[in-house]
């Protein structure tokens, strides 16, 4: 479940019980690296994705910003000479 923390995030909780929201930007970049690796917690998020327009959308750009962050850092390793 998804509980809401402010007005820019939702923050997941199981204790809330049947109340949802929307998954955070912090779960949505979890998701997209294969962090969620709990069956339960897997299965609400992929299931919200099905039918949530907005969080598909932010799911994109957090995919989006995952990406662009590791070719950033791949520039930096290059330049300090790290592989």
């Amino acid at each position: 479940m998804f509980v809401y923390v402010s007005d820019s995030e939702w923050r997941s909780d199981r204790t809330v019980g049947n109340w949802t929201g929307h998954i955070s930007d912090h779960d949505l970049e979890r998701h997209y690296l294969g962090m969620v690796t709990d069956e339960g917690e897997l299965a609400e998020v992929e299931g919200h994705l099905r039918y949530c327009v907005a969080c598909v959308e932010r799911a994109e750009e957090s995919q989006a910003y995952v990406d662009a962050m590791r070719v950033a850092g791949s520039f930096v390793d290059d330049a300090v000479g790290l592989q």
